[in-house]
This record gives C-alpha cells, sequence and structure tokens, in this order.
C-alpha cells in the first residue's frame, strides 16, 4: 500500500491548458466536418465544406440555432401541405428508393428553402435511416414537425443532432399546422374523435362531435370554432386531393 502511495503517473510533456484548449477545438472542429459527411452520405470531401467559422470556446455547432429555428417552419410548411402523399408514400417504404419517390410526390413552392426541401432525394438515405431508428424506438408515429426538426439541419449536422436541437421548438413554438395535415393530426392524436368526425354529414354533427371534446389542443379549439369547414379540410387530406380549390378562408392554419 505504501508503495502504490508513492506512485505517481509520468507526465508525457509539459503542455499548458491553452495548448490543450487549442487541441481540442481543433478536434472537435474535425468531428463538425465529419458529421456534414455522415448527412452528405459520404459524398462530399471535408474541405468541400470551407474551413469552419472561427468562435469562442466551446463546442462548434457546425449551424447556429438562429439559423436552425430559421429553417425548420419552411420545412413544416412543405410538409405538411403535402403529407397527404408524402406520408402515404413513407409508411409503405421499405428502401432508399421508396423514401425518394414519396419525397418527389411533394411540391414544390416559389419560396427559398433549406437544402432538403431543395434536393429531398438527395437525402432519401439521412431521412430513411431517421425513420427506421425512430420507428424500432417506437418514437416515429408519421409526425411531419419530427422529421422537418430532423431534416433541418442537413447537411451541417446530422438528423439525429438536428432533431434533438429543434424538436421540442417545432412541435411547440412553431406556425399553426397546415389544413391539408388536419386528418392526420386527428387521426394521430384524437383517433375517437376522427372516426367520428368521418361519418359526420353536417356541420351541426361536427359541431356536436367536438363540442363532446373538452381537449384545449390549438388545433381541436380551432376546428372546434369553424365546424362549418371541417368537412371540407378532411376532404383535403386524402392523398391525390390537392386539385381542391382552397375557399376564402379555409386556407388558414389552426
Amino acid at each position: 500500500m505504501r508503495n502504490l502511495q508513492k506512485y505517481k503517473p509520468p507526465i508525457q510533456g509539459r503542455k499548458t491548458l491553452k495548448a490543450l484548449d487549442s487541441q481540442l477545438q481543433k478536434a472537435l472542429q474535425r468531428i463538425v466536418r465529419l458529421e456534414r459527411m455522415v448527412a452528405e452520405n459520404g459524398l462530399e470531401e471535408p474541405h468541400a465544406f470551407g474551413e469552419p467559422e472561427k468562435r469562442g470556446k466551446g463546442r462548434p455547432s457546425g449551424i447556429t440555432q438562429e439559423e436552425l429555428i430559421r429553417r425548420a417552419p419552411s420545412l413544416v410548411l412543405w410538409l405538411e401541405d403535402n403529407w397527404p402523399e408524402i406520408s402515404l408514400g413513407l409508411k409503405k417504404a421499405r428502401s432508399e428508393e421508396d423514401i425518394a419517390e414519396a419525397l418527389r410526390s411533394g411540391r414544390r413552392h416559389t419560396y427559398r428553402g433549406p437544402a432538403f426541401y431543395k434536393e429531398p432525394e438527395r437525402f432519401a438515405s439521412v431521412c430513411w435511416r431517421f425513420i427506421n431508428a425512430e420507428r424500432k424506438a417506437n418514437k416515429f408515429r408519421g409526425n411531419p414537425r419530427n422529421l422537418a426538426a430532423a431534416m433541418a439541419g442537413l447537411p451541417e449536422i446530422s438528423a439525429r443532432t438536428s432533431f434533438n436541437r429543434c424538436g421540442t421548438w417545432t412541435n411547440q413554438k412553431c406556425h399553426p399546422v397546415g389544413y391539408r395535415a388536419y386528418r392526420d393530426y386527428l387521426q394521430r392524436n384524437f383517433s375517437d374523435r376522427f372516426l367520428l368526425l368521418l361519418k359526420a354529414t353536417s356541420p351541426e354533427e361536427v359541431a356536436k362531435i367536438l363540442r363532446g371534446s373538452h381537449s384545449r389542443d390549438k388545433v381541436v379549439r380551432y376546428l372546434r370554432e369553424n365546424p362549418d369547414k371541417v368537412l371540407y379540410w378532411l376532404e383535403c387530406g386524402k392523398p391525390g386531393n390537392t386539385h381542391m380549390d382552397v375557399e376564402p378562408g379555409n386556407e388558414h392554419r389552426g
């Protein structure tokens, strides 16, 4: 015991804390570049992304939180506006090619969006791995906002990192749910009310069904305030009903 107390590990050089910190920063910068390569399926070389921006101490993020939050809403908007078609393809998908085909079914808008919006097929393998991982963990329930959160950070950071950083924000603080996603939203979160609404034939019946739910959910409350539009919105949520003209007031997001 006395010999053990006297033993001290050898000192490998006398590097200052400043030098160690510098080496750590360089190592973390390499990790960020590798993370970008993973997000891009290894198709790009590290130098293709340029050198990381100079910043203070702390782990480099690859993308600022402000930029991540800026990207997510446009993806939420695009996915929800096309979710009847995209979700159908994702549910049937058995390969990366199926994922790419599902993403191609989404209509493009004129607004500018992040990389995943511009070329979703390019990230089909990343999307495929994320969805499979979520399914195995029993977390992916077809929520377009979860997918938007995961894809918003590509290609700078991985899908998992992107989801962890803005998943809560997209579900709680992002803009209201799109009307073409109401059908899917009700089916996932209020299946009993959804089944009753499918049998409704008039605004009066819709109002009665929704009054039976005391939920404070924003979407349910919005539908409760607009029972005359609910049946129309549910029809818009069917795959292929992209041709339906949006009546005045029906394009709102609840």
